[in-house]
């Protein structure tokens, strides 16, 4: 189980909002649960490189809980270099 405290994630609301990219969640990105070992990773990634991420809260048959949200470049670049 991955345990985050509100003030380790980074939120850089108005540099990301005027950029105005999407953010996604591993799962969006993947199309499928990307587990807890990958969801840490790609966080650590993202703390390193000073990504903005945002938090949403999800409730679903098999999960409820907060997902981390991440930019698609962000993404598109971390799983083309893993």
């Amino acid at each position: 189980m991955l345990n985050f405290k509100t003030e380790d994630i980074v939120i850089d609301g108005a540099d990301y909002t005027n950029k105005k990219q999407a953010t996604v969640s591993l799962f969006d990105h993947l199309g499928y649960p990307a587990g807890t070992q990958l969801g840490a990773d790609v966080y650590r990634a993202a703390k390193i490189k000073k990504e903005p991420v945002n938090i949403r809260e999800v409730k679903t048959k098999t999960y409820t809980g907060k997902v981390m949200l991440y930019r698609k470049e962000f993404l598109i670049e971390y799983f083309e270099n893993v």
